[in-house]
């Protein structure tokens, strides 16, 4: 199944695999959304990079110890804005 902008909602957790938490999204956009992380630096992840939904979890495809290697820190001008 592919996810979008239309399944993901501001509010919602997202954990990476094994159910860690990485955050909680704070605005979503045509190509991504923007994660919210406690004590670390807002992400910008793509919505291909999502494995599963469930409930209010957004469930990502990776450990959330491998986010920082993704190179998601990084937003380009088009996605700082909520359209």
């Amino acid at each position: 199944m592919t996810f979008g902008r239309l399944q993901v909602q501001p509010g919602m957790q997202v954990v990476g695999t094994g159910a860690t938490p990485v955050g909680q999204v704070a605005e979503v956009h045509d190509e991504n959304f923007r994660v919210v992380r406690p004590g670390g630096e807002d992400i910008y992840v793509p919505y291909e990079a999502i494995r599963a939904m469930l409930g209010d979890q957004v469930v990502l495809g990776i450990h959330a110890n491998e986010i920082d290697a993704q190179g998601w820190s990084a937003a380009t001008p088009e996605t700082r804005h909520t359209d």
